[in-house]
């Protein structure tokens, strides 16, 4: 049981990094979004666990586990969500505000950004 409080944290430490990370090709979804998924499905299970959850561990133990998931899978939907949204908006504003006019700095010719 207690593997298995101490690899949640862990699993959201990673996908957090995967999430914000400002590489090429960043960020990742996919493995987030699998985690939070199997989070709010081990949080739904514990909400109304079975009996043969109930007689191998204590009501502490499975309530610190309930909560734990719901609060990782919570934070990485919340993350993902608001990660795409505002990468999304900063794209749309960066085309938005190109313009066609270009600069001539030292006999090169850039294109005007205005951000």
């Amino acid at each position: 049981m207690w593997l298995a409080v101490i690899s949640l944290p862990l699993l959201f430490g990673i996908c957090m990094g995967l999430l914000l990370r400002e590489e090429e090709g960043a960020p990742v979804y996919a493995f987030p979004l699998v985690v939070a998924y199997g989070c709010i499905g081990i949080c739904w299970e514990l909400h109304m666990p079975a009996s043969s959850i109930f007689e191998r561990h204590d009501e502490s133990t499975i309530n610190l586990t309930k909560n734990l998931a719901g609060f990782c899978g919570a934070c990485l939907l919340i993350v993902v969500v608001s990660r795409f949204l505002a990468l999304l908006l900063r794209d749309l504003c960066i085309k938005w505000n190109v313009k066609e006019e270009t600069l001539e700095i030292d006999g090169e010719q850039y294109p005007y950004i205005q951000a």
